[in-house]
This record gives C-alpha cells, structure tokens and sequence, in this order.
C-alpha cells in the first residue's frame, strides 16, 4: 500500500501556483518593511516630537528663571543695603526723636535715589516697594510710593513672614492703585517677590517686594505661542497653581494639567498622553530646580503626529507601488515559466497514433523562452517525438505484416477444406453418371480454384466473393437438382466494397454441408445490403439449425481471442465459422458484424459485416 499525504491546498495550474505562492511571499516581505518603517519612524516621530517640547520647555523655564533670578538680586540688594536700612529708619524715627515733615520727606527721597540706582537705567525690574511693620511703604519704580497700606492685605505677606527670610514668588496679580495712576496699564499683571528683612538682632524691620510685569516673565511662553499658536505652554508655581496663561480659560486648564501631575500622570521630563475635549494631547512637563516653577508644553497628537500620518501615507502609497510592480513582476515570471510547461503538456497531449504513424503530420513544438533548461526541456521533447515517431512507424509496420501474414494463414486453412469438400461432391456426382452435369461442375470448380489459389493479400471486392457464391451453388444446383434452390440478392452499390476472400462462401458451403439433413426441398438465400456505414450480408437456409452448444463454444472462443488477442490453434477441423470472425476482426476491429442464430421459421441464419471503408 502507497501513502499518499493529503494535499491541503491545491491551485488549479502551475501559473497561478507560482503566482500566489511568490506574491504572497512579497507581500509578507513588504508588509515587515512596512511594519519595521513604521515602528522606526514612529519611535522617531515620538522622540522628535519629545525632544521638541523639553528644548521648548528648557528655554522657558531658563527664561523665567533669569527674570526671578533678578528679581531675587534686586531684592537681597535691598535687604543688604545699609543706606537703605538707615534712612528707612530715620522716615520712620526710629532713634527716638522726630525727623519732622521736612526730615521725612529727605529720608524717603534718598530711599528713592537708592532704590533706583539698584534698578538702574534699564529698569530691571518694574517696582520696588519697601513696607514697614506698621504698613508704610516707601516704593520706586514705575511710580513713586509713599505712604500707608493694609500690610495684611497683601498675596504674599503671610507666605513671606513665615519663610523668615527667604524670597518668596507669588502669583501674577493686577495692581489697582496702579492703574489708576496709569490708563495703559489696566488689565496688566504683575508678579510679586517679596523677603522679610531683619535688623542684625535678627528684629523684623519690613518687607521688600519686587514686582516685575508679567509679559515680560512670561515672554519666551508668549513669543512660542504667537509663532506657533498649536503650542499651548503652561506656566505652574512651586506650590502647583496655574500662574500662566493670565486667561480664565488658560488658567482652567492649567489647573487640570496640574491635577494630572499631581496623580502622577504627568511626570517631568517625559512626554505622556493626556486626555483633552478636543481630542487626546501630548504634554511635557519640567520643573526648574531654582525656582521650583513648572513649565508644561502641550499640543494636539493628531497635529503632532503629523508627519508620521504622511510618513505612514506616502509608505503605504510606496508599498503598494511595490508590491503591484512585485506581483507583475511575478505574474510575468509565472506565465513565462508556466507558458512553456503549458505547450509542452499541449504537445504531450498531441501525441496521437495519427501523429506519430503519419509522416506528413508536423510534430508538436514548443515555443521558445526565456529559460535556457526550458529550451533544452523542449529540444530534448523534440528529439524524444523523433525517435517515438520513427519506433511507431517501425511497429506499425511490423504489425501489419504481422496481420498480413495470420490473414493468409487462415485464409489458407479454407483452400484445401473447399477442395476436399467440392472433390467429395464431384465424386457422388460421378457414381451417378451425371456427365454433362460434371464437366459443368468441373468447370465452375476449376474457375472456383483459380480464385481460391490467387494472391489477394489486400483482399477482393464483395462482386467477387458474391460471383464465387454463385458458381458453387451452381454446381450445387446440378448435382441436387430441382431439391435445391437459392436466391442471391445483393445491393449493386456494395459490390466493390473489399472484403476478405473467402468469406461469404464457406458459408453457403455450411448451409449445404450441415444444414440440408432434412427432406428437401432446401432453400439457401444470400442477401446483401449497406446500413449504418457498414455492408452486411446474410446467409439464410430451411436447414436443421445452429446445435446451442458448439454455437456458445465458437461465441467463447471469439471472446478469448478478443480478450487475449491471440490466435487460437490453426487447424483444419471445426475452423470454418471461427475462421471467418477472425478475419473479420482483424480487418474491421471492433467494427465487425458475425451474428448467428436460428432463421424465422427454420434453419440457421449467419450475418457477417464491416466497415464500407475497409479500415
């Protein structure tokens, strides 16, 4: 037993095999290109995009820094000044005697004078104020203070006395008095620093608070805004209060993303997804060491994202290019290897008997390629037809010669069985003195044996073989007289079909021979005619009879030489109907007629037949 595995999948031709098999293999190659591209320059676009906001970052927290950083200078150049110090105490008359309105008002303009020379010409910052305990203030800068305030009052007091010292940064704040001074100032923020500074008994003396404008804080953040208004930038104190944008709205949202690092969310120095209305954002949050101020820069991850979106747009595009121009590539491979394989089966296909016995028949080719073991392929089928051709022929040939030679040899088998019969009928003759009646046998005999003992290896015509009949009965007629009559009844258009010699005959002979043990009067009838492209003639007599068990013998026979295509042993004896089919079959082949059976009353009746044509 052969194991034959199963196959699964199966394509219906050699083309469409190589065609799907390598254009899925180029589409599983494009598609790990496509995904490692992708995954390439998406972890680029990312760390671009990334890289972009903690430089955007850098820059504003550096910026806001430097603006603190002088702030903080501005103010420890207050509280280390001991000019400062000592006419802040003479305004206030702090040595126990009163300075007077005159004394005052020299104390607190040289308060100005210093506070001014601390900062200077470019105006570093935007205000100066020195607060007392008590609440006076003494203040340089975009104007002159001077006077009483509600200490308490004020954003940072509280935060500032209790750092004892330290500088603290508040929240951007509008300064009304301030705007009433000056219209172009309204709606303008400030942000405050403010220390406490000590006597060298470490007694409080005042407050110093150093105000600087907000835009100017926060000018990197608005410049990065107004170049590029998809940048949000988000500014968040030491404490986490929104401290920039200055608009509600701004500060909303500050306040959320403030909330989100709170919970951990967002962490500085690394970019994080956060959720938004409009769409999910990319933030980056960084912290200033200094300051301890936070600076938050987020944008749209759609629009930062942009260039992977077209990135991914014109790969796809590219891909797809790819892998059309792959798979014709393949579809032409396919078919110029399949087309080649196609004409060879076409040829093989084409291999006929007709073919390969007629000379005059081109043989199949096939068509050159452009694979050289293909061509080689094709020559080498050429040279194989050749030789298969000329072996044919040379069969055939063989063959024929072969059939020629088993026809004659059992066309000879009915030469001396005619003779032996018609010499035994000529002898009864004989004992009855029939003369005249014998000289005309001997002649139809005589005509009779020229025409047995001639060559007709091709065969005769049906006229000669139906002429032979005629003469035998004759001489059958003579010697039975009027016991025996016959009817031949021949179609004219059938008597040049060629047929084997001797074949009609015999089996008149038969009738007469085996048929006739009954009382006369004896009938034989012969009769001839064309239907369905083949010549029949059938040989009918009032005899006994066909026996059933030689007739399903000879019927054996004949389907043991068909089966095996050997011829049963050549003899003399019982030959006679078996002889006739085997000619017939090996003549016509499967287009034989031999029908034997009982006539319509009586009798035996025998149909034999073929091809008109004769091949």
């Amino acid at each position: 037993m052969v194991y034959s595995p199963s196959v699964k999948y199966r394509f219906a031709t050699l083309q469409s095999s190589l065609f799907f098999g390598f254009a899925g293999l180029i589409g599983l190659i494009l598609a790990v290109a496509f995904a490692f591209f992708y995954a390439f320059f998406s972890a680029y676009c990312e760390d671009s995009v990334s890289n972009r906001q903690l430089n955007l970052c850098s820059s504003i927290s550096e910026s806001i820094d430097a603006e603190i950083l002088k702030m903080n200078t501005v103010s420890m150049n207050v509280v280390y000044s001991n000019l400062v110090s000592e006419n802040l105490r003479d305004y206030l008359g702090a040595g126990g005697s009163s300075p007077g309105r005159v004394g005052k008002w020299k104390s607190a303009g040289t308060i100005y004078d210093i506070l001014w020379s601390i900062i200077g010409p470019f105006q570093t910052v935007s205000q100066v104020n020195i607060y007392t305990p008590s609440g006076a203030v003494v203040g340089a800068g975009m104007y002159n203070a001077l006077g009483e305030v509600e200490l308490r009052g004020k954003s940072w007091y509280a935060a500032a006395l209790a750092l004892g010292g330290s500088r603290y940064v508040g929240l951007p704040e509008r300064i009304p008095s301030l705007e009433l001074r000056n219209a172009a100032l309204k709606d303008h923020a400030f942000v405050p620093l403010a220390r406490v500074f000590s006597s060298s008994k470490f007694v409080t003396e005042g407050f110093v608070e150093v105000l600087q404008d907000a835009m100017t804080v926060f000018a990197p953040a608005e410049r990065a805004r107004r170049i590029n208004p998809e940048i949000e930038v988000y500014v968040l104190d030491a404490e986490g209060r929104p401290a920039y944008p200055l608009e509600a709205e701004g500060s909303r949202e500050a306040a959320r993303l403030a909330g989100l690092a709170a919970e951990g969310r967002l962490v500085p120095l690394r970019m994080a997804r956060v959720p938004a209305e409009g769409g999910p954002k990319v933030a980056t949050l960084m912290r200033s060491e200094y300051s301890l101020w936070s600076v938050v820069v987020a944008e749209s991850r759609e629009r930062a994202y942009l260039p992977l979106r077209s990135f991914t747009v014109i790969l796809a595009a590219a891909s797809l290019a790819m892998l059309a121009l792959g798979w014709l590539g393949t579809f032409l491979a396919a078919r110029g290897l399949a087309v080649p394989l196609t004409e060879l089966k076409g040829a093989l296909a084409g291999m006929d008997a007709e073919g390969l016995v007629d000379s005059g028949l081109a043989p199949p080719s096939i068509g050159r390629s452009s694979v050289r073991e293909l061509d080689e392929l094709g020559l080498a089928f050429g040279g194989m037809y050749g030789k298969l051709r000329a072996s044919t022929r040379e069969l055939v040939e063989t063959r024929s010669e072969e059939t020629k030679a088993q026809m004659l040899a059992l066309q000879s088998l009915m030469n001396p069985h005619f003779v032996y019969n018609n010499l035994a009928t000529i002898g009864a003759m004989a004992d009855e003195g029939l003369t005249a009646e014998i000289k005309s046998m001997c002649e139809d005999v005589s005509a009779i044996l020229r025409y047995v003992s001639s060559e007709a290896e091709n065969g005769v015509t049906l006229g000669e073989e139906i002429a032979v009949c005629e003469k035998y009965l004759k001489c059958m007629k003579v010697r039975y007289g009027d016991s025996l009559s016959y009817e031949i009844a021949v179609d004219e258009a059938m008597l040049g079909v060629v047929v084997p010699k001797l074949v009609v005959q015999p089996l008149v002979e038969n009738s007469i021979q085996h048929g006739f043990e009954l009382s006369p009067p004896w009938r034989v009838s012969v009769r001839g005619s064309i239907r369905g492209g083949l010549w029949r003639v059938e040989v009918s007599d009032n005899g006994i009879g066909f026996d059933p068990e030689p007739l399903a013998r000879l019927r054996s026979q004949i389907a043991e030489w068909a089966d095996s295509g050997k011829l049963p042993p050549l003899g003399l004896g019982g030959m006679g109907l078996l002889n006739i089919v085997l000619r017939l079959r090996m003549l016509y082949g499967e287009d034989y007629v031999f029908e034997a059976d009982g006539g319509a009353a009586r009798g035996a009746r025998v149909e034999i037949g073929g091809r008109v044509d004769g091949s």
